[in-house]
C-alpha cells in the first residue's frame, strides 16, 4: 500500500503510478480530474463538529475541554475555522504551547480566536511554532494551490469578496452569484458555477 497525500496536480501524481503493478495506491486529492478512469472513487465530506472540537482540544486535559466547552468558547473557534483539519491542526498546536506557557486554557483560546478572526484563516500560519522554513506557509500554499483549480481568472478576487459574510453565516448561492456578477464581468450562471466548483474544493 502507498498513500500520497494531498495532491493537488498530475505532476504530483504521476512519478508514483510508473512500475509496482502490485501496489495498491491511495490518493488524497481534492482535485477528481486528476485520477484515472478506473480508480475507486471515495468521497470524503467535511468534518463533523464534534470531529473539528475533538482535534482543535486534543491533547488537553479532560477538565480543560469541559471548561471550553461550557464556556462557549470552543464551539466559537471552531466556527471561525470552517472545519478546515489543517488550521484545526496548526491551532491545537498552538493551544497547547500557549498553555505550556501557562495561560488558562480558555484565555489562550480566546487570543487564538481573535487574532484568526480579524487576520483570516491564512494568519494561522503567523501563530505557528517550531516551524521548518519550508513548512512556514501551509495554509497559504493550500488556498493557492485550490484557487489555481478554479476555472476563473479572478477566483482570488471572488473569494476575497466573501469576507463581506462573516462566519458562520449560511449565505444563499444566489446572492453569492448576483454579489459577484455585479463586481466583475462575469454572468450569474459562471458565477454559480464557480460557486460550485470552490464548493468542491
Amino acid at each position: 500500500l502507498l498513500v500520497i497525500d494531498g495532491v493537488w496536480t498530475q505532476r504530483q501524481l504521476l512519478p508514483f503510478l510508473v512500475g509496482a503493478k502490485r501496489c495498491v495506491r491511495l490518493v488524497t486529492t481534492r482535485n477528481q480530474e486528476l485520477l484515472l478512469e478506473n480508480t475507486t472513487l471515495v468521497l470524503v465530506g467535511p468534518m463533523s463538529s464534534d470531529q473539528a472540537r475533538e482535534l482543535l482540544s486534543r491533547g488537553l486535559p479532560p477538565e480543560a475541554v469541559a471548561s471550553l466547552t461550557e464556556s462557549g468558547i470552543l464551539d466559537l473557534a471552531v466556527s471561525g475555522t470552517w472545519h478546515w483539519p489543517l488550521v484545526l491542526t496548526i491551532l491545537n498546536k498552538v493551544l497547547l504551547a500557549r498553555v505550556r506557557e501557562g495561560r488558562p486554557p480558555a484565555e489562550a483560546l480566546r487570543g487564538i480566536f481573535d487574532h484568526v478572526s480579524v487576520h483570516g484563516l491564512r494568519s494561522a500560519d503567523e501563530l505557528r511554532v517550531a516551524v521548518a522554513p519550508e513548512e512556514s506557509e501551509l495554509v497559504r500554499r493550500a488556498l493557492e494551490s485550490g484557487l489555481a483549480l478554479l476555472n476563473a481568472p479572478d477566483a482570488k478576487e471572488r473569494l476575497h469578496d466573501l469576507a463581506v459574510f462573516p462566519p458562520p453565516v449560511q449565505v444563499p448561492v444566489d446572492l453569492v452569484a448576483r454579489f459577484w456578477a455585479a463586481r466583475s464581468s462575469s454572468t450569474v450562471e459562471q458565477a454559480k458555477s464557480l460557486c460550485s466548483q470552490m464548493a468542491a474544493l
